[in-house]
């Protein structure tokens, strides 16, 4: 499955704030351009642990347009590194992928 990259909110911070910090972190790279699309309400299980969280969902443009022309980005999270992928709405709307929350690919479809 995929699922978009962002983090948690630390508490006093405004969360188009904290979307630009995680992005910093993560993959070292600078966003513009915020605009919110919506919050989603998500209940789910992580290593058989009920969890709930609300997901505040932004569209945003890297800074950096040469980071659109590469295939993914290393990123890291917590010592641990990982790839960021660009994947097409086209994989998840055919049902080739699975895109989480529930409820984003609907929110990035519809106008």
């Amino acid at each position: 499955f995929y699922r978009p990259l962002g983090g948690e909110i630390n508490f006093g911070e405004h969360s188009r704030d904290a979307l630009a910090r995680e992005l910093r972190e993560e993959i070292q790279a600078e966003v513009v351009g915020l605009r919110c699309l919506g919050v989603i309400e998500n209940f789910y299980a992580r290593y058989e642990v009920p969890q709930h969280e609300l997901v505040v969902v932004y569209e945003a443009e890297l800074a950096d347009r040469s980071l659109y022309e590469r295939a993914s980005i290393q990123g890291v999270e917590q010592d641990e590194v990982f790839e960021v992928e660009w994947v097409s709405l086209v994989e998840f709307t055919s049902g080739r992928a699975t895109l989480f929350p529930e409820g984003l690919l609907d929110m990035l479809v519809l106008p």
